[in-house]
């Protein structure tokens, strides 16, 4: 069987890893994965991936808002690799692969990687799989037959990037971190969407202090100097309280980071990257932008899992309950007791073993790719249309909104938005719709 993966723009987060994690597993299974993908920073995962893979311009770093080029490009690679399977993992490569298997009369899936629910009208069609009940129960909300869609997450590898001790030492020593210091890593892009989660890990440390022998370590890559620089001040002034470099920010291996995780004595992450710690043994806080939501622990973990280990449950709670001083407190308790840390740690690693591998993951979509052709239901044409258009409109409408809406409009709406997606949801309702 031959599957075209299609990423409509590869970046280095966890929307691309999940996918080519996904990919490597199929093809151990004998499947031909092709990744077709949007130009993007994350062509170096490509590279790396072991999966043949052709790249097609997207026109995002030219800044056109319609690139005409990319549709003749996915045309010569849907004529050459000729697939029995599209399979789309964001609403680009949707519109992408849709054309084609719609020509074609071929099958066409699509996965939402991570969440909240996407702003952007998805078109009805089966199947659709998402990683979490929250999202599952999102689209449901806005009118998605719950028949269609499946809940899975499996895209976790465990044989991870590794360095060399060698490595691992000079870049300790590039950072001027000290070989015995314990360190708490946290792996996240510097992104708008991302900074309220990384001030509070940085508000975490702060709490934390000097006192333990501790620094705490960020490894990722900056989207925009905004973020960056709000970032940096943030590291500063809790570096000048405390006389000292407690906490150091890198972009150096941001882009196999799950390799730096050996110099990590505990994790703090999202979505991926935290079960990425989890999956090498690592005792794991989620602190996302909500505040600090929970310990990975066999208590957390199901909670957790329904938003996709995200952190967005920590709206639900007290103030105090999801603090970053809080999750400070959680640390020095880690600190001060190796021993439950340590059984911590091989509890996350046993759950993201059972039931979070992208062995399993690669199972689930096997499954699904072997179903008759009347089980695929491809979406309609005009709903196509209408994504395809709103995503024009908002490339070319959203950079005038940030350059001429007042500061205090932006803010207003964006509180209003994330009111919306904080909402309270009954998911004892749900029941993952795994296809036999």
């Amino acid at each position: 069987m031959k599957v075209l993966f299609i990423i409509g723009r590869v970046g280095i987060g966890g929307h691309a890893r999940s996918a080519l994690s996904i990919g490597r597993a199929l093809a151990a299974k004998g499947v031909q994965v092709h990744v077709a993908a949007g130009e993007g920073k994350g062509i170096s995962l490509l590279e790396k991936s072991g999966l043949p893979y052709t790249i097609f311009p997207t026109g995002y770093e030219k800044g056109y808002v319609i690139n005409l080029q990319s549709f003749r490009s996915f045309s010569r690679i849907n004529k050459t690799f000729s697939p029995d399977v599209f399979h789309a993992f964001d609403s680009n490569a949707l519109i992408l692969g849709y054309r084609h298997a719609k020509k074609n009369s071929k099958k066409l899936v699509y996965t939402i990687c991570g969440g909240p629910v996407p702003r952007k009208s998805i078109p009805v069609m089966r199947p659709l799989v998402v990683f979490s009940n929250e999202l599952k129960q999102g689209l449901m909300e806005k009118g998605f037959p719950e028949e269609n869609i499946s809940v899975h997450a499996g895209r976790i590898e465990f044989e991870n990037k590794k360095y060399t001790e060698k490595y691992l030492v000079d870049f300790l020593n590039q950072l001027k971190i000290p070989k015995d210091d314990r360190i708490v890593l946290m792996v996240s892009r510097i992104a708008t969407s991302k900074i309220p989660a990384l001030l509070n890990f940085v508000k975490a440390a702060d709490y934390v202090g000097a006192g333990h022998s501790v620094k705490f370590l960020i490894v990722g890559s900056a989207d925009d100097s905004l973020s960056l620089n709000k970032l940096q001040e943030s590291i500063h002034d809790v570096n000048r309280s405390h006389s000292q470099t407690l906490i150091t920010w890198t972009d150096h291996g941001s882009e196999q980071a799950s390799g730096l995780l050996p110099l990590a004595s505990i994790a703090v992450g999202m979505g991926r990257s935290a079960y990425e710690a989890m999956s090498v043994g690592l005792p794991t806080l989620v602190i996302g932008n909500h505040g600090f939501s929970a310990l990975a622990c066999s208590d957390t973990f199901a909670t957790l899992m329904e938003k996709n280990f995200s952190g967005r449950d920590a709206s639900d709670r007290p103030e105090d309950d999801a603090s970053p001083e809080k999750a400070g407190q959680v640390i020095v308790d880690l600190l001060n007791d190796p021993g439950r840390a340590e059984k911590i740690g091989q509890e996350g690693m046993s759950w993201i073993n059972d039931h979070l591998t992208a062995e399993k993951g690669a199972e689930f979509y096997s499954n699904i790719y072997k179903k008759e052709n009347d089980y695929f239901i491809l979406p309609a044409q005009s709903a196509v249309r209408k994504l395809y258009f709103r995503t024009i409109g908002f490339r070319i409408l959203n950079p005038v909104y940030k350059l001429l809406a007042p500061i205090k409009f932006q803010n207003y709406i964006s509180k209003k938005n994330k009111e919306i997606h904080n909402k309270k949801t009954d998911f004892t309702l749900l029941t993952k719709n795994i296809p036999s």
